[in-house]
C-alpha cells in the first residue's frame, strides 16, 4: 500500500500530550499560518483506533497548533492532513515507525517524544514555557527582595539619623539643665551670703528688744546687697549691671574687668571703697539711686 496523506477532522484525533508542553506563542503562530495557508506542510502521523477516531503517533506540536487553528476559525481549521497507520497493515506500520525513529535521531522532528514502542530511549524536550514562567517568578521574587532590602536599609538609615538627632538634643538639654542648676545654686548662695550680712538682734533674757526699722537701715541693707554682688558676681552679670547703671558698653567692659581684678586682691567693704579703687565707678552718685538701678 502506497503512503499517502488523508484529510481527517481535527476533532477526531486525540493525543497523550498537553498543549502546555509547548510555548503558547509558538502554537499561536503556527495556528495562524495553518489558517493562512489553509493547510499544514508537515502532515501528522496518526494511528487509527476505530472507524472514525485516530491517535497521534508523531507531530504533537503540529496537532496542538491545528486544534488552536480550529478554535480560531472552525471552518478553515476543520480538517488536517495526516498519514494514517492502519492496524492491519504491519508492513506500512513498521516502515513509518522506522522513519520516525530515524528522523528523531537526526533531529528533524521537534516533538517532545513519540509513543511508538521502541528499544531506543527518547529524551523528552525541556518545557520552555514552564521554564520561562519559573524564571519570571524568580525574577519577580528577586525584584521584591531587592525592594524590601532597600526599604529596610532606608529605614535603618532614618532610624540611625533620628537617634543621632535625639542624642544631640539630649546633650543640649542636659547642658541647659546643668547651666540652669548652676545659676540657681549660685543665686541661692548669694542670698545666703546676703542674709549673713544682716545683723540679727540677740534675744534678751527678760523681754525681747524690739528692733525699729529705719530708712537708714534699709539703705545700709540694700547697699550690702550691691556690695555682695560686686564681690561675687561673674563677668556677664556684672557687665549687665553696669549697663543698667547707665554706662556705655565699652566703659562697662573696662569697669567690670577692673572690679574683678581689684576684688581678687581684696574684698570691697563699702560702696565708697569700690568707688575709691575702681576707676570710673561713679554712677549714680547717691546710694539709693544705685540700689534702685541695681535690682
Amino acid at each position: 500500500m502506497k503512503l499517502s496523506t488523508s484529510l481527517v477532522a481535527v476533532k477526531k484525533i486525540t493525543a497523550t500530550s498537553s498543549r502546555l508542553d509547548f510555548e503558547s506563542e509558538q502554537i499561536e503562530r503556527l495556528a495562524e499560518q495553518i489558517l493562512r495557508a489553509e493547510g499544514i506542510i508537515s502532515p501528522l502521523i496518526v494511528r487509527r483506533t476505530s472507524l472514525q477516531s485516530y491517535e497521534i503517533v508523531s507531530g504533537y506540536f503540529e496537532y496542538h497548533a491545528a486544534v488552536r487553528a480550529r478554535e480560531i476559525d472552525p471552518r478553515k481549521g476543520e480538517m488536517i492532513a495526516v498519514y494514517i497507520i492502519e492496524p492491519d497493515d504491519e508492513r506500512m506500520s513498521e516502515a513509518i515507525t522506522e522513519q520516525i525513529k530515524l528522523l528523531h535521531r537526526s533531529g528533524e522532528l521537534d516533538n517532545i517524544y513519540s509513543p511508538i514502542p521502541s528499544t531506543d530511549i527518547l529524551t523528552p524536550a525541556i518545557n520552555s514555557q514552564e521554564l520561562n514562567q519559573d524564571l519570571k517568578i524568580i525574577k519577580d521574587l528577586e525584584r521584591q527582595f531587592t525592594s524590601v532590602e532597600k526599604a529596610l536599609m532606608n529605614e535603618l538609615s532614618n532610624q540611625s539619623l533620628n537617634m543621632q538627632r535625639l542624642e544631640i538634643k539630649l546633650d543640649s538639654l542636659t547642658n541647659s539643665l546643668v547651666s540652669l542648676l548652676d545659676n540657681k545654686v549660685e543665686e541661692y548662695l548669694n542670698k545666703l551670703n546676703n542674709l549673713s550680712l544682716v545683723d540679727i538682734p540677740k534675744a534678751a533674757t527678760s523681754q525681747p528688744t524690739k528692733v525699729k526699722s529705719t530708712k537708714k537701715q534699709a539703705k545700709v541693707n540694700e547697699s550690702d546687697y550691691v556690695l555682695n554682688d560686686l564681690n561675687n558676681l561673674a563677668f556677664d552679670e556684672l557687665f549687665q549691671k553696669m549697663l543698667r547703671l547707665g554706662y556705655a558698653e565699652s566703659n562697662a567692659v573696662i569697669i567690670t574687668n577692673d572690679i574683678i581684678q581689684k576684688r581678687s586682691l581684696y574684698t570691697f567693704t563699702s560702696i565708697s571703697d569700690v568707688r575709691k579703687h575702681v576707676k570710673g565707678f561713679n554712677k549714680p552718685k547717691k546710694i539709693d539711686d544705685l540700689c534702685n538701678l541695681w535690682k
